[in-house]
Formats: structure tokens, C-alpha cells, sequence
């Protein structure tokens, strides 16, 4: 394998002497023959649920393995960190998470080592494919970066915080849509469409605009909430104050004028441009066994002379929900990151983002509803794999300790995205589990089977949605490859929707493409 040798080689000329078995000399955990570090770019909730499961990993290997784990700021905190410790092989950290245009970058600083041979090994020593234990889907992402002088592709990682992408519902104000609609002989359904999602938006901006909702004088919807936690009799009332059996619904003070409603918000507007490129069918990068031989970079694809008129009539369409006030993204209600605070201040009634952060709203004596994501038609049901996998750094500077600490740090891998650990990390942050052997565990049956707490119960509707509606009716949860450059197409397209809704369709995204990397057009 001619790439581990480069690797290797290129630590060794380096005249770097670090050896992880070496470590418990130089601090860690003083009593363990090998120790690793292992950084992440999580937020605090989650960095907790991190370090809970690695002291699990570290109690149940006392004396052999010791983690430290390190938060290192946000994911692009991360990889700077590690682009900046990319000169000195003892700055790096033994493992750390990325994205797989991360993982494409550190290849291409021969930081980042390949993992087949210690898979062949795991598989002999424990009688199994391990591999076959990872969802397919996930393992893709990290078999689609480097390749050997075969043509075969090296494995750069294994997953482990993995989500996808979900619509969540805010459950009192649709009770209320709904109520006022049925006044007018008029239903109300969950759209599961782009076109239906149009179609609702009619609606309930109709009732909008027939209550006068923007006015300064409609502050809560108050009504009545059954035991099965669905409201009826709701009423609009200037002051909160409900009386007998009623309850405050939705403070919906800060619909105004200035601050329209529009039905639904896409917390990421890169997510939302990406996901419909692939709904309308439209390349949106391409990435080939060619392009790593010759300079790992890519080509953006969404808005060359092949691609540029399906991508307008997709934009065009877009365009067209925005001004009917029926979609939006952040920017759209002057918010800088999720439309999180649209959803619960009444502004928006469905939001599309992250099932890794349904811990976000703070719906306390609300109701919050989790469905699939809308789609173009039947055939074209697609949905964004998020989330990060581990991967190795070359701390190896001769072939023994690439053989024996290399070992021991993919068998730490293995275990912090399999099995028991993998399911309690997953089981306390909402994530998918990324392996069989984690969905199978009794931490995550918990999730789905027997919830406890509020935010269990969010957990389990997107891990149901997850289970038995992307996996088994033909969804594709795809995953764009990552090569060097793709964080740059990826940066670009961010601005793409709210520069078409506010101009010209050609001009925004002639703006858009201008941005995108020269060498990386194609």
C-alpha cells in the first residue's frame, strides 16, 4: 500500500521521535501502557456525553488504554487546530472526529493514516467483518477520499456521531391553524411535499392575515389541551390569562409586520441548497478516483453549462415559496443560526434541521412534533447524512508502533462507535446509532421503546423516523464526498437562497459560482 509507506516515510524524514506507548512519561494517565488522545469539536452538552462514555472506555481498560479526551472549540475550531499541528507530528491528537472534506485535507497533508490494515486485523483476532457491523450508508463517506495505486479505496475513519435531518411541527399553533381552517370547511394535514408544503402555507397565511395576527393588539393564543395533549377551543387574547381549564398556547407577540410568518424555516441554508440539488436530481460536486490521483480536488458541479437551467427552475421555485411567504432560513428572520426562536415564537410553524439538535427549543409547556423532511416527488426522496466519524493521525514514526499503538487506538475506535458506548453516547444526544451491534443495545431500545424524559421523547420520534421511514422506504441518505476544496463549495452555496430571494436568479447565483474556487469548477 503505497500510501501508508509515503506516510510513514514522510513522519520518519520529519525526525519526529513521539511513541504513544511512551506517553504515561510524559503526563496522561501515569499508569497506562497506552495512552491516546482523543479531541473533538462538540458543544458543551455533548462534549459531557462524550467524556461520560470515554471514562466508561478508560474504567474498563484501567492499566492497558487511557483516553484524554480535549474539546478544541467548534468543528472548524478543530480542524485548524489540527491543520496547524499538521508540522509537528507530537501536536497532533491519536484520533479526533471530522467531516469528510476534513478528513480529505489532512490525507492530503499525509496526517491522516489509513485503517485497512489494523480492520484485517480486528476481523482476524475476533472471527468477523467488522465492518459489516457499520450502516452502509455511513461508512461510505469514509471509503470515498483516497485510494491506493489499485485503485482500491483506503478506510480514513469509522462514524460516530451520525444524525440526519427532520420537520418539527410546533403542535399547539397547527391545533390552531387547523381549528380556524375547519371553520371554513377547510383541512389541514402535515405536508409531506414541497407542493403540499405550498399548498398548506395558503392556509394558514390566510388565517394570518384574516385574524390580523401581526397586530399589536394579538399577543397568546389560549385554549384547552385534552390528555392527549392536542388543544381545542383556542382563542386570540391580548393578555395572558387564561381562565378554568385553559392554558397559554403561544406567545405570538412578536408576529408583527416587520416580523412576517412564514410556514416553514430551514435552520442550515448551505443543508437546504444541497438537499435540493439532490431532490431535483442536479449534480452538485463530483469527486473520482482521477481527481485524488491528480490533486484531491473536486468539482463543483450545481451551476456549470451542463447543470445551470435545471439548478434556475429549482432556484425559481424557491424564490417563488419565499415570496409567498411559505419558506425561509435564518437570514429570513434576521437569525444568525437555526430558526429554533421563529419556532417557538409563533413566527414559523415547521422548522427542517438536525435531529442531533432537537435539545435546542426550549418548548417548555409546548408541543413539539417530529416528521420526515418534505421531498420533491416520490422518486426523489433525499435527506442529508450529517455528523462526524474518527479518524487516526500519523503519530507513528516506525513500523512497531505503527503495528501495536496504531492497534490500539483503532480498537479504542472500534469501541466508542460500537456496541454499548456508542449506544449510550447516542441514547443521551439524540444521535443515530452508526453501527447494528449500537442500535441493538438496551441503551438505545430505551430511546425507542420506553422514554423518560421530555426530550427522550423528541429523541425517539427521530430515531422512529430514522428506523422506519428513511431506512426502509428507499430515502436516500446520502453524503457528498469530500475532497480538498469541497469546504469551499460548501461555503459558497451558503449564501445561495438568500441572495436569490432577494435579486435576480442569474445574477445571485453567477455571484455564487464567481465565489467558488477556480480549480474547483467544473
Amino acid at each position: 500500500m503505497k500510501k501508508v509507506s509515503r506516510i510513514i516515510t514522510t513522519a520518519a524524514l520529519l525526525g519526529m521521535t513521539v511513541v504513544a506507548a511512551s506517553c504515561a512519561k510524559k503526563g496522561g494517565s501515569g499508569n497506562a501502557k497506552f495512552n491516546f488522545t482523543f479531541w473533538t469539536g462538540f458543544g458543551s452538552d455533548y462534549t459531557r456525553q462524550t467524556q461520560n462514555v470515554v471514562d466508561m472506555y478508560n474504567e474498563s481498560h484501567a492499566g492497558d488504554v487511557y483516553l484524554k479526551h480535549e474539546k478544541k472549540g467548534d468543528y472548524d475550531s478543530l480542524k485548524s487546530q489540527i491543520m496547524t499541528s499538521s508540522g509537528k507530528i507530537e501536536n497532533l491528537p491519536h484520533i479526533a472526529c471530522g467531516y469528510p472534506d476534513h478528513f480529505a485535507e489532512y490525507w492530503n497533508k499525509s496526517i491522516l493514516a489509513p485503517l485497512d490494515s489494523f480492520i484485517e486485523r480486528y476481523d482476524s483476532e475476533h472471527g468477523g467483518d467488522i465492518i459489516s457491523d457499520y450502516y452502509t450508508q455511513y461508512m461510505r463517506e469514509n471509503k470515498e477520499i483516497a485510494y491506493d495505486d489499485d485503485g482500491n479505496p483506503f478506510t480514513v475513519g469509522l462514524p460516530f456521531n451520525k444524525s440526519t435531518e427532520v420537520m418539527l411541527c410546533n403542535g399547539y399553533l397547527f391545533d390552531f391553524f387547523k381549528q380556524e381552517l375547519a371553520k371554513e370547511s377547510y383541512t389541514l394535514e402535515i405536508p409531506e411535499t414541497w407542493d403540499k408544503l405550498r399548498e398548506v402555507s395558503l392556509k394558514v397565511n390566510s388565517v394570518v392575515n384574516n385574524l390580523g395576527l401581526t397586530g399589536t393588539d394579538k399577543n397568546y393564543l389560549i385554549g384547552i389541551v385534552d390528555e392527549n395533549d392536542h388543544a381545542s377551543n383556542i382563542r386570540v387574547s391580548e393578555t395572558a390569562n387564561p381562565t378554568g381549564n385553559e392554558k397559554v398556547l403561544q406567545d405570538i407577540s412578536k408576529l408583527t409586520n416587520e416580523k412576517k410568518f412564514y410556514t416553514l424555516g430551514y435552520d442550515s441554508a448551505d443543508n437546504a441548497f444541497i438537499t435540493i440539488m439532490h431532490q431535483w436530481g442536479i449534480p452538485y460536486t463530483e469527486y473520482t478516483k482521477a481527481d485524488f490521483e491528480r490533486d484531491m480536488h473536486g468539482k463543483a458541479k450545481f451551476w456549470n453549462a451542463d447543470n445551470k437551467a435545471a439548478t434556475k427552475t429549482a432556484m425559481e421555485y424557491f424564490k417563488t415559496l419565499n415570496q409567498e411567504q411559505a419558506f425561509g432560513i435564518p437570514e429570513t428572520f434576521a437569525l444568525e443560526l437555526f430558526c429554533t426562536e421563529a419556532l417557538e415564537s409563533g413566527r414559523c410553524l415547521f422548522t427542517i434541521g438536525s435531529s442531533g439538535g432537537l435539545n435546542k427549543p426550549d418548548f417548555d409547556g409546548k408541543r413539539l412534533d417530529v416528521y420526515p423532511i418534505l421531498y420533491k416527488d416520490a422518486t426523489r426522496k433525499a435527506v442529508i447524512s450529517q455528523g462526524t466519524s474518527i479518524g487516526m493521525f500519523n503519530k507513528f514514526t516506525t513500523q512497531e508502533e505503527y503495528n501495536e499503538s496504531g492497534y490500539k487506538a483503532f480498537c479504542a475506535m472500534v469501541e466508542l462507535t460500537t456496541g454499548h458506548l456508542q449506544s449510550t453516547f447516542v441514547a443521551s444526544t439524540g444521535y443515530f446509532p452508526a453501527s447494528k451491534s449500537a442500535m441493538d443495545d438496551e441503551a438505545y431500545k430505551k430511546v425507542l421503546n420506553n422514554p423518560t424524559k421530555r426530550v427522550d421523547f423528541l429523541y425517539q420520534r427521530a430515531g422512529q423516523i430514522n428506523k422506519t421511514v428513511y431506512d426502509t422506504e428507499n430515502w436516500d441518505k446520502f453524503v457528498d464526498p469530500g475532497f480538498v476544496g469541497s469546504n469551499a463549495v460548501r461555503s459558497a452555496v451558503k449564501m445561495a437562497l438568500n441572495n436569490v430571494f432577494a435579486g435576480s436568479v442569474d445574477t445571485a447565483m453567477d455571484l455564487i459560482w464567481s465565489s467558488v474556487p477556480s480549480d474547483v469548477r467544473g
